[in-house]
Protein backbone atom coordinates (compact mmCIF):
# COMPACT_ATOMS: atom_id res chain seq x y z
CA UNK A 1 0.00 0.00 0.00
CA UNK A 2 1.58 3.16 -0.91
CA UNK A 3 0.68 4.96 1.91
CA UNK A 4 2.18 2.87 4.66
CA UNK A 5 5.00 2.71 2.08
CA UNK A 6 5.47 6.43 2.39
CA UNK A 7 4.21 6.78 5.98
CA UNK A 8 1.15 8.50 5.54
CA UNK A 9 -1.64 8.30 7.40
CA UNK A 10 -5.36 8.02 4.75
CA UNK A 11 -8.35 10.27 6.27
CA UNK A 12 -11.23 9.26 4.06
CA UNK A 13 -13.86 12.22 4.55
CA UNK A 14 -17.23 10.72 4.01
CA UNK A 15 -20.56 12.78 3.70
CA UNK A 16 -23.50 10.84 4.09
CA UNK A 17 -26.94 12.14 3.60
CA UNK A 18 -28.97 11.90 0.44
CA UNK A 19 -29.07 16.23 -0.15
CA UNK A 20 -27.85 17.23 -3.52
CA UNK A 21 -24.73 19.15 -3.74
CA UNK A 22 -23.09 21.00 -6.71
CA UNK A 23 -20.20 22.67 -4.81
CA UNK A 24 -18.80 22.62 -0.99
CA UNK A 25 -16.10 23.90 1.23
CA UNK A 26 -15.03 22.01 4.78
CA UNK A 27 -11.91 21.96 7.38
CA UNK A 28 -9.62 19.19 8.44
CA UNK A 29 -7.29 19.35 10.99
CA UNK A 30 -5.21 16.44 12.78
CA UNK A 31 -5.17 16.54 16.44
CA UNK A 32 -2.42 14.49 16.98
CA UNK A 33 1.38 15.56 17.56
CA UNK A 34 4.02 14.06 15.29
CA UNK A 35 1.72 14.63 11.85
CA UNK A 36 2.02 17.46 9.07
CA UNK A 37 -0.89 17.68 6.34
CA UNK A 38 0.51 15.84 3.05
CA UNK A 39 -1.98 16.06 0.12
CA UNK A 40 -5.65 15.93 -0.97
CA UNK A 41 -7.08 13.19 -3.67
CA UNK A 42 -10.76 13.87 -4.73
CA UNK A 43 -13.20 12.06 -3.50
CA UNK A 44 -16.16 9.92 -5.75
CA UNK A 45 -18.27 13.30 -4.69
CA UNK A 46 -17.39 16.03 -6.98
CA UNK A 47 -14.50 16.18 -9.64
CA UNK A 48 -13.22 19.21 -9.07
CA UNK A 49 -10.93 20.04 -5.97
CA UNK A 50 -8.44 22.59 -4.48
CA UNK A 51 -7.10 23.06 -1.36
CA UNK A 52 -5.24 24.98 1.02
CA UNK A 53 -2.86 24.44 4.04
CA UNK A 54 -3.35 26.13 6.76
CA UNK A 55 0.18 27.65 8.71
CA UNK A 56 -0.31 25.16 11.41
CA UNK A 57 0.60 22.45 8.99
CA UNK A 58 -2.50 20.37 10.35
CA UNK A 59 -5.00 21.98 9.06
CA UNK A 60 -6.19 22.34 5.63
CA UNK A 61 -9.18 23.88 3.92
CA UNK A 62 -10.95 21.52 0.97
CA UNK A 63 -12.91 23.43 -1.86
CA UNK A 64 -14.96 21.21 -4.24
CA UNK A 65 -17.24 21.55 -7.32
CA UNK A 66 -19.10 19.69 -9.47
CA UNK A 67 -17.28 19.49 -12.79
CA UNK A 68 -21.45 20.55 -14.43
CA UNK A 69 -22.80 23.50 -11.82
CA UNK A 70 -25.77 22.57 -13.35
CA UNK A 71 -26.47 19.12 -12.37
CA UNK A 72 -25.82 18.72 -8.49
CA UNK A 73 -24.38 15.64 -6.87
CA UNK A 74 -25.87 13.15 -4.27
CA UNK A 75 -24.09 13.97 -0.86
CA UNK A 76 -23.78 10.58 -0.21
CA UNK A 77 -20.10 9.28 -0.91
CA UNK A 78 -16.12 10.01 -0.27
CA UNK A 79 -15.67 13.91 -0.40
CA UNK A 80 -11.83 13.95 -0.06
CA UNK A 81 -8.78 11.72 1.04
CA UNK A 82 -7.03 13.38 3.32
CA UNK A 83 -3.51 12.96 4.09
CA UNK A 84 -1.35 13.26 6.86
CA UNK A 85 2.61 12.33 6.73
CA UNK A 86 4.04 11.23 9.94
CA UNK A 87 6.70 13.38 11.39
CA UNK A 88 7.47 12.03 14.57
CA UNK A 89 9.96 8.86 13.90
CA UNK A 90 9.09 7.06 17.23
CA UNK A 91 5.45 6.81 16.30
CA UNK A 92 3.64 3.46 15.69
CA UNK A 93 0.09 2.72 14.43
CA UNK A 94 -2.00 0.87 17.01
CA UNK A 95 -0.73 -0.14 20.67
CA UNK A 96 -3.77 1.24 22.05
CA UNK A 97 -3.46 4.60 20.63
CA UNK A 98 -6.21 6.56 18.54
CA UNK A 99 -5.71 9.23 16.30
CA UNK A 100 -8.59 12.13 16.22
CA UNK A 101 -8.83 13.85 12.65
CA UNK A 102 -11.86 17.31 13.00
CA UNK A 103 -13.68 18.12 9.99
CA UNK A 104 -15.31 21.54 10.99
CA UNK A 105 -16.59 24.76 8.99
CA UNK A 106 -19.00 22.69 6.27
CA UNK A 107 -20.41 24.89 3.97
CA UNK A 108 -22.35 23.46 1.29
CA UNK A 109 -24.85 24.74 -1.76
CA UNK A 110 -26.43 22.93 -4.49
CA UNK A 111 -26.48 24.39 -8.09
CA UNK A 112 -28.93 27.29 -7.21
CA UNK A 113 -26.71 28.36 -4.84
CA UNK A 114 -29.37 27.62 -1.90
CA UNK A 115 -27.46 26.61 1.43
CA UNK A 116 -27.29 22.68 2.21
CA UNK A 117 -26.73 22.01 5.50
CA UNK A 118 -24.13 18.87 5.61
CA UNK A 119 -22.84 17.81 9.17
CA UNK A 120 -19.49 16.25 8.73
CA UNK A 121 -18.39 13.74 11.57
CA UNK A 122 -14.91 13.82 12.85
CA UNK A 123 -12.83 10.57 11.95
CA UNK A 124 -11.00 8.46 14.74
CA UNK A 125 -8.71 5.64 13.85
Amino acid sequence: MEDSYKNLVSVPVNLMTGEAVAAGALQVTCENEGFKFYDVEAGRLLTEMACKEEADGKTVKIVGNAADVNKSANADGIYANVRFEVTDPGYEGGKGKFLKFTVTGEDFCDWNEDDVAINAWDIQY
